[in-house]
């Protein structure tokens, strides 16, 4: 599941604000630490938020001026959604 994640987060739209491997840009946070803006990192909330997506008024922080649309805005099914969120889940639990 972990391996179809990294495959759909680094070859889908993701990788466009989190950077390759989730480093985090100018456009959205970092992945890889355990700090997390929206949620508090568990897989559940991972999986909710890809698939909701949230807009800019909902942001907490406004040091990222872009919103995340439903899906990962390319329309991810479900099951790409819970390989993502596994492999976003993995990427701060080594």
């Amino acid at each position: 599941m972990i391996v179809a994640g990294d495959s759909v987060f680094n070859g889908k739209s993701c990788k466009n604000c989190h950077g390759i491997g989730g480093g985090g840009g100018e456009r959205a946070p970092n992945l890889t630490d355990s700090q997390w803006v929206h949620i508090d990192g568990s897989y559940a909330a991972i999986v909710n938020l890809v698939t909701t997506g949230f807009t800019k008024a909902e942001q907490v922080e406004k040091q990222y001026r872009f919103s995340m649309n439903p899906r990962g805005g390319v329309n991810l099914t479900d099951e790409q959604i819970k390989a993502v969120a596994a492999y976003v889940w993995s990427l701060s639990h080594k």
